[in-house]
């Protein structure tokens, strides 16, 4: 009897040592079958391909790309597997690593057993067996999608992490986005000759420049570039309220240049018009009113900003009116 159970313990080792080569001519004969596809599993392929003994990496993307589901994640995602899997296969070891997708449709028993509620889903079963055998605490590792990247060379990345293989990501000219980039060009190249004149009139015009150069003089004044630099909040709180300015000089809140914008933005207008508007009113009582009203204008709005400046450092000497 016990040496029934030894020649029975030798058959099982015997029967072991060459599973795992013969798992890798399985899945060859399936990759030969198309090279640039990921291997399509079933329950049945799955369980041969990730069951142990293992001497190579087998990646497995569990997905549900059934029209019924409406996971375009899942279609997304299948191109990028299929770019993997063909730049692996073109220049990667043979019989190392293997890749394949199993759909909802094709392993239900796979997805109930893993009690997988979302996809798509990607486990790596590293070899147990073997010169690049991996001891690690669970039986798969997991590539976070969410965290880490749908794009095929982030999936590379960190297959050569986890598993040694380097894939030389190697995309296919998209024809069809490089002919829109040349229509669109083509069309903006000839709606500018066709519109030369037209531009050329429109770049020319002296208020342009004029209201384009007082716009930026403004921004820049309000603390826009101080607001890029630093990064300040959009307003404070001081005694559990609201604070739209920050006390000093040195700092300031994104709502404080807003509205220091928008008040020298008044200052400038009424200036503007008082300028170039009121002169060419014809009416003498008309025009003084005009003036008038403007001067006003102007003097209140600069007494604002003046007021806006003492209520940030009450050391600040000037004010007028308000």
């Amino acid at each position: 009897m016990r040496v029934v159970g030894i020649l029975f313990l030798s058959l099982l080792s015997l029967v072991n040592a060459y599973s795992s080569d013969y798992k890798v001519n399985k899945l060859n004969k399936l990759v030969a079958e198309s090279p640039a596809e990921p291997i399509t599993l079933d329950t049945k392929t799955f369980n041969l391909a990730t069951e142990t003994p293992r001497n190579y990496s087998m990646f497995v993307v569990l997905t549900a790309e059934g029209e019924q589901f409406q996971c375009s994640p899942c279609k997304a995602f299948a191109e990028e597997i299929r770019l993997v899997t063909k730049s692996f296969h073109k220049k990667g070891p043979k019989g190392q690593a293997f890749f394949g997708v199993l759909d909802f449709a094709n392993g239900k028993e796979v997805f109930h057993k893993y009690k997988l509620t979302s996809v798509p889903f990607v486990y790596h079963f590293p070899p147990t067996e073997g010169p690049n055998k991996r001891n690690i605490k669970d039986e798969f590792e997991i590539y976070d999608l969410n965290r880490l990247g749908v794009k095929a060379e982030d999936f590379a990345f960190w297959i050569e992490k986890h598993s040694g293989h380097k894939i030389h990501i190697s995309r296919p000219i998209d024809f069809k986005l490089y002919g829109t980039y040349a229509i669109m060009a083509v069309s903006s190249i000839g709606t500018l000759v066709a519109l030369r004149s037209q531009i050329i009139a429109f770049l020319s015009e002296k208020k342009l420049w004029q209201m384009m150069s007082l716009s930026f003089i403004v921004i820049f004044c309000s603390g826009y570039m101080w607001n890029q630099i630093r990064g300040p909040p959009f307003m404070g709180s001081e005694n559990g309220k609201p604070a739209m300015f920050a006390g000093g000089f040195q700092n300031q809140y994104v709502a404080e240049s807003q509205i220091v914008g928008i008040i020298y933005g008044l200052v400038s207008v009424w200036f503007v018009l008082l300028y170039t508007q009121v002169p060419k009113i014809q009416n003498t009582a008309a025009q003084r009113s005009a003036a008038f009203i403007l001067a006003t204008l102007f003097i209140m709005t600069y007494s604002l900003l003046l007021r806006v400046f003492t209520f940030k450092n009450g050391g600040y000497p000037f004010t007028l009116f308000l």
